[in-house]
């Protein structure tokens, strides 16, 4: 019978080593002697694993975890739940807005980029405090994306707040 995938390699002391090798790395080796019943044993039981091996690769990565997901998983955070109850309300008029009304709620919260939310602070750039509201709810966000390992790095870190006109006016004195 001719067994499929084996791969047979000399080391340099000249003893020959089968490996199981269907796919990708890592070869699963192959202990018994050739032809034992004991070898087709470890054949079947290595077919088995990269069969395993390889379902488990095919399967989606994670879930989609979206920016929807992202506020669910803060607002049942240990750090949300010590907020007043006052501030929970007002915490959840900006993450409903940001959600709904600037249209994020689908979004990918481990693709929504540093630019991305720039221009979402921008939009808000002639009422500077309600931007800097909201710069300040998706720090705290995307923090706790970081906490949870949904990403690796706070893309908020490099977003300022602009003000329109360039400079503010001063009254004369």
């Amino acid at each position: 019978m001719q067994l499929k995938y084996l791969k047979r390699v000399v080391d340099r002391h000249g003893v020959v080593r089968i490996y199981y090798a269907r796919g990708g790395k890592p070869h699963i080796r192959l202990d018994a002697p050739e032809g034992t019943p004991a070898f087709i044993e470890a054949y079947e039981a290595a077919q088995k694993a990269k069969t395993i091996q390889w379902r488990i690769a095919r399967r989606p990565s994670k879930s989609h975890r979206s920016m929807r997901d992202l506020v669910d998983l803060y607002q049942r955070s240990q750090s949300y739940a010590h907020l007043a109850p006052h501030t929970q309300r007002v915490y959840d008029r900006v993450l409903h807005r940001l959600l709904h009304v600037e249209g994020l709620a689908d979004s990918s919260a481990a693709s929504l980029g540093s630019k991305r939310i720039q221009q979402l602070v921008d939009r808000h750039a002639e009422a500077p405090a309600a931007a800097a509201d909201l710069l300040k709810k998706l720090r705290i966000l995307f923090r706790c994306a970081v906490d949870h390992g949904w990403r690796a790095e706070n893309p908020t870190r490099w977003v300022t707040i602009h003000r329109r006109g360039g400079s503010v006016a001063r009254r004369a004195t």
